[in-house]
């Protein structure tokens, strides 16, 4: 049998989504956030990917987001570019919770009960989810596509 090396057991346990240190995310609040979601019994996917945006974590069984968010956040800029990523997660199905690095340093606790509490709420994702690139338009648009008969009637494609 081989024996592991501590990046094979580190990537191991990323891959089941317990691994939170400061090589997996970017600040000391994310860091504290993702080690208490662990310990509560939640599994996370660090810096999820969604449409070019990283997101500071997903529920691994939940469509869950969740974001912390520094200072910076306060800016008139940066909150309408997370106002756009949350439509974007929102578009494919994801509820966003944010939580300020104040909330997350003096409330920890809270935090995580605020995300369990959702998480419950929403119940568990199914084991694979179909994300729909198009829009609830081009669906109907496509469900009503009409071929051209020769005598220029139109039916229903499949019928």
């Amino acid at each position: 049998m081989k024996r592991k090396n501590l990046l094979d057991i580190q990537k191991e346990l990323f891959n089941k989504g317990e691994l939170c240190n400061e090589q997996v995310v970017s600040t000391k609040s994310e860091n504290m956030l993702g080690q208490a979601l662990i310990n509560g019994h939640l599994r996370i996917i660090p810096n999820f990917m969604l449409e070019g945006r990283s997101f500071d974590f997903k529920l691994k069984e939940y469509p869950i987001l969740i974001e912390c968010d520094g200072g910076v956040h306060k800016e008139e800029q940066k909150r309408i570019k997370d106002y756009r990523k949350d439509r974007i997660a929102q578009k494919h199905g994801f509820k966003v919770l944010r939580f300020s690095n104040g909330e997350i340093r003096n409330n920890l606790r809270e935090c995580i009960g605020e995300i369990k509490i959702v998480a419950n709420s929403i119940g568990k994702q199914p084991k694979e989810i179909w994300l729909y690139k198009y829009t609830v338009f081009d669906m109907i648009r496509n469900f009503f596509k009409k071929e051209k008969m020769d005598n220029d009637k139109y039916v229903f494609k499949g019928d």
